[in-house]
């Protein structure tokens, strides 16, 4: 009895080594950057797969979610592989992160994938502004008690100088920074300033340890009381995007007449054309409107690539926005 006991575990502890080894699967790690930065726009990515049962055979990378790309050295047929991998494309530097992922496959066709956050940075500090979980653009329309969230990254340092924040270029405070427990080259800061109707600036600007100096502002902000002209829905252009070629359609839908301006502007605000229509009139009346620009400049100039704003304005009230990129 004792024997058959032996047998029966010998023989379940045999079987369940052989289920774990015939089912395993790659296992991938990745070299973290400093700091989970670099400065370089084409950073290398040093890793390592292994696999106990197979052979790795296939080893691949990709950011942001783009085309997958084999990683270095080819080809791969080992149980323990070190590649090496760097994007074709430069990289944005921004607050924001981007995103590698590894993918791995052994002979069996066991397949693995691993992700790595990081960041680009520049020799300043990258600032990103966000309001209600959002990324401002100029023309958009806030509450008299906004909630900003402002986020820092640097691979120099940010606790020696405050981070300072402006309305209408008026020096209003300097924001609580929190650092982020798993990042020490990551702060973050709300700020609740109380806005009257009206338009406005905000600026945020602070100072590394190592004496570098960024600002991020966002103008053309808009703080209203409830108006009694409304835009349903998104404003939207036609074509988008636009070749410069032929007129551009701007279709939007408002809830009563009113005396409407449409700006066109650049994304650093500047004004660029403006259309206006009387109370009533196609482009002023209650319901579906369909008004055409001709994509030129008040001057008459065609435009460059880029992407530009325009706002819908009633009685002198900022009721809607759009976006247009143009390409060509």
């Amino acid at each position: 009895m004792a024997k058959k006991i032996r047998f029966l575990a010998a023989l379940v502890l045999y079987l369940t080594l052989f289920s774990v080894n015939a089912f395993s699967q790659p296992t991938i790690s990745i070299n973290a950057l400093p700091l989970d930065m670099t400065t370089e726009n084409r950073p290398v990515f040093l890793g390592q797969v292994v696999d106990r049962t197979y052979n790795v055979i296939t080893v691949e990378c990709r950011i942001d979610g783009g085309s997958w790309s084999s990683a270095s050295p080819q080809p791969f047929d080992a149980k323990l592989i070190n590649f090496s991998f760097r994007p074709t494309d430069g990289l944005a530097r921004s607050a924001a992160s981007h995103l590698l992922e590894v993918r791995a496959e052994d002979s069996a066709g066991l397949t693995s994938t691993e992700s790595y956050s990081f960041y680009i940075v520049s020799e300043r500090p990258e600032l990103l502004i966000t309001e209600n979980g959002q990324s401002i653009v100029m023309g958009d329309s806030l509450p008299s008690n906004p909630s900003f969230e402002v986020k820092v990254i640097s691979n120099q340092g940010l606790t020696q100088n405050p981070l300072n924040a402006y309305i209408d270029n008026i020096f209003t405070e300097a924001l609580t920074k929190k650092e982020d427990p798993a990042n020490s080259g990551i702060i973050t800061a709300i700020y609740n300033p109380i806005l009257a109707d009206g338009t406005h600036s905000l600026k945020i600007d602070i100072k590394d340890d190592a004496g570098n100096i960024s600002t991020a502002e966002v103008i053309g902000l808009v703080v209203q009381a409830q108006s009694d002209t409304t835009v349903q829905g998104t404003p939207l252009p036609y074509p988008n995007p636009y070749n410069g070629t032929g007129n551009v359609n701007l279709s939007y839908e408002l809830n009563r007449n009113s005396n409407i301006s449409i700006t066109i502007h650049d994304i650093t605000g500047n004004q660029l054309a403006k259309l206006s229509y009387l109370s009533g009139q196609t482009g002023g009346t209650a319901g579906y409107n369909q008004v055409i620009w001709d994509g030129k400049t008040a001057g008459g100039q065609d435009l460059g690539n880029g992407i530009y704003i325009f706002l819908i304005v009633a009685d002198g009230t900022v009721v809607g926005k759009g976006k247009l990129t143009v390409a060509r």
